[in-house]
């Protein structure tokens, strides 16, 4: 992730899996997926953390910056779990 983008933005994994989330941006950023329970807190610049799915059903979720006006300015994507 980085200034208001993910990269990808569109996500698709199978269930129980692992993500590794990069910030490779300038500012703090974070990755949650909506209804789901699960993502980061605002992850600094430079660092990486791995968000366990084995929670999570299969489907689509939205995926977002919860930082403050981040989500607005682009910052989200889709994440979806196969069976």
């Amino acid at each position: 992730m980085g200034e208001y983008f993910y990269q990808p933005a569109d996500v698709v994994v199978p269930r129980n899996s692992k993500i590794t989330i990069v910030n490779e941006g300038s500012l703090v950023h974070s990755w949650v997926v909506k209804g789901a329970g699960v993502g980061t807190a605002g992850l600094p610049p430079g660092q990486s953390i791995i968000v366990f799915l084995a929670a999570v059903p299969p489907g689509t979720y939205t995926i977002y910056c919860d930082q403050p006006g981040h989500t607005q300015l682009g910052q989200a994507g889709i994440l979806t779990i196969t069976p």
